[in-house]
């Protein structure tokens, strides 16, 4: 493992526990929507669409570059 490799893989795990702290003192939907609400900004900060394809009841978000973008 190179040393940016190692750093970046450090700065992933500092992030994550950042973000947990946001939310560990919040039920655990609360902390669901807050992370959700989070994501969704993110995505239109970057200016970027959020689409569900199908109907069925497990069907995964899919995040699409607007047009233009």
């Amino acid at each position: 493992m190179t040393a940016k490799t190692l750093q970046a893989l450090l700065d992933v795990w500092t992030w994550k526990e950042q973000a947990y702290q946001e939310v560990e003192h919040l039920p655990i939907e609360h902390a669901i929507r807050k992370r959700l609400e989070d994501s969704l900004r993110s995505v239109r900060q970057l200016g970027m669409t959020v689409s569900v394809k199908g109907e069925e009841r497990n069907s995964r978000p899919v995040v699409q570059q607007a047009m233009g973008a």
